[in-house]
């Protein structure tokens, strides 16, 4: 709050608070998730990677992969949360996501590009249905296309319609583009 007051991006007008700047992802955020994440374990570090930039992930799913401790230390940090949500209409199962989308950019800020690749290929490798928000599947398609990682129509397609979803035409056209 102190950054966008002293940036001008928030202002206090006849008493209310408003905010006239865009959601980035300032310094002082990055400091904080890195001051989070500095002490955890390879563990907790992989799976927060792969939840912040591969988008959210079934719970059965992290737990065939990962330590049920590293899901307790990111959720007790705060870092992720967890919901239940249906893929694409299906049952609901329960789901661990990055808590808030600047958390991601944070993560991404502090991973190496060769890791992000890796961890975005395997997102794409894996994807079977939309699983989570519309805006979680356009954040990690945008970040593997934006890294150079090849994905399938299948994906872009979901892709489209989630842009279109959010009525993101940009977002929906260059997803076409790919396709």
């Amino acid at each position: 709050v102190r950054d966008l007051r002293h940036s001008g991006d928030l202002a206090r007008t006849d008493g209310v608070w408003v905010w006239q700047g865009i959601a980035g992802t300032s310094q002082r955020l990055l400091d904080v998730v890195a001051h989070d994440v500095a002490y955890v374990s390879d563990d907790v570090r992989a799976l927060l990677e792969e939840i912040a930039l591969g988008g959210p992930r079934p719970l059965h799913a992290v737990l065939d992969e990962h330590p049920r401790s590293a899901v307790q230390e990111l959720l007790a940090l705060g870092l992720v949360s967890r919901s239940e949500d249906g893929a694409d209409g299906g049952p609901t199962e329960v789901v661990l996501r990055i808590t808030h989308p600047l958390y991601g950019d944070a993560v991404a800020s502090h991973t190496s590009a060769q890791r992000q690749r890796e961890v975005l290929q395997r997102a794409v490798a894996s994807y079977v249905a939309r699983v989570g928000t519309p805006d979680d599947l356009l954040r990690w398609v945008n970040r593997a296309l934006t890294h150079g990682v090849p994905v399938p129509a299948h994906v872009l397609r979901d892709g489209y319609e989630a842009a279109m979803e959010r009525l993101s035409r940009p977002t929906a056209v260059a997803f076409a583009t790919e396709m």
